[in-house]
């Protein structure tokens, strides 16, 4: 999150989250983030790309229906009397409203609405309304305060634009190894970095340690320019075993040997430099990695994991690999 543009998206969802605005970014901003994918294809502009993606069809997306029924027609008192049914999806059951009366002052337009049909007649084919997420977050300020119609006019016809065209225009960025979020989990991510805005994948290690070698951050040990995009794989595998920040989520004595297997692979085929002992290795990664501990002897890089034979060494090398065509094609 560290464009200008990406900021600024992210401050809006965050306003929408807590119901300060009513309306979805900007299209324009929108266009200027898939822009940044594809003209500069880090792993962070893709990324962020993908989770913008994911929130906005999130937030489009139906989570309830609702219909009206006609349960009464007056014709001497020239009123009708409907209910309001509610479906939300993923929920068991119907919300029916109390019934609701309307009268008719012109007699006129009832007979030409009403005159000669049944209840039957009225209620076939009625017709269902769909209400995606958006507009159910918003529904609570819409009651408190009347925008300018302008205002109005401008924020449908973007949230039109939105609708008819994201799919298409996120298609070239999008990577099916980067998980996708919800809105509520983006609006995380968001406060986890305000609260840590020096976290970043880059954590440097002391001047002076133990051992008595220069300060070295991990990001220093690659010999390759993908470096990076292996460790991040970690955050895509199933399950992950580090989040965005480099937060080690994974089980200790599960999945300590997946990180010193994978490492040791990156050395033996010339991505991290040959002349780093298994003791400095250790050091960096503990440094590098928060909640991580794999001891100070490197003495954990000996031990062979069957869960990295078994499950992830094909997934971080395919995850890998997809970062590095992405990459490419966006050069190309």
């Amino acid at each position: 999150m560290n464009h200008y543009i990406q900021r600024e998206i992210s401050d809006h969802l965050l306003k929408l989250f807590c119901k300060e605005i009513k309306t979805m970014p900007r299209w324009d901003q929108m266009a200027d983030v898939i822009q940044l994918a594809e003209k500069e294809p880090s792993f962070e502009n893709i990324r962020y790309a993908n989770f913008l993606y994911h929130v906005i069809a999130d937030l489009l997306h139906t989570v309830k229906l609702y219909w009206f029924e006609y349960i009464d027609i007056s014709k001497e008192d020239f009123d009708v009397t409907i209910v309001r049914h509610e479906n939300i999806l993923n929920q068991v059951g119907i919300i029916t409203s109390s019934p609701i009366k309307t009268d008719f002052e012109n007699i006129e337009h009832f007979k030409q609405l009403y005159l000669g049909k049944s209840l039957e007649e009225l209620n076939k084919n009625r017709k269902v309304y769909e209400i995606t997420k958006f507009q159910n977050w918003i529904s609570e300020l819409d009651k408190e305060k009347k925008a300018d119609d302008l205002v109005v006019i401008e924020n449908w016809t973007n949230t039109r634009t939105i609708e008819e065209n994201y799919k298409s225009a996120f298609k070239n960025v999008l990577n099916k190894n980067i998980p996708s979020v919800t809105f509520e989990r983006f609006i995380e991510r968001i406060k986890e970095f305000q609260k840590n805005p020096d976290t970043s994948n880059k954590v440097n290690i002391p001047k002076k340690n133990k051992e008595g070698f220069s300060s070295l951050t991990l990001e220093d040990i690659f010999l390759e320019d993908n470096g990076k995009d292996c460790i991040d794989a970690f955050m895509m595998t199933k399950p992950p075993l580090l989040t965005s920040q480099w937060k080690f989520i994974g089980s200790k004595y599960k999945h300590t040997g997946i990180i010193c297997s994978w490492i040791m692979h990156l050395q033996n085929v010339g991505i991290i430099r040959s002349d780093l002992n298994r003791k400095k290795l250790a050091l960096i990664l503990n440094n590098s990695f928060r909640d991580f501990n794999m001891g100070v002897d490197g003495k954990t890089f000996a031990n062979s994991s069957k869960e990295y034979d078994l499950n992830f060494k094909n997934q971080l090398e395919k995850i890998c690999s997809d970062i590095t065509k992405v990459k490419q094609g966006k050069k190309g």
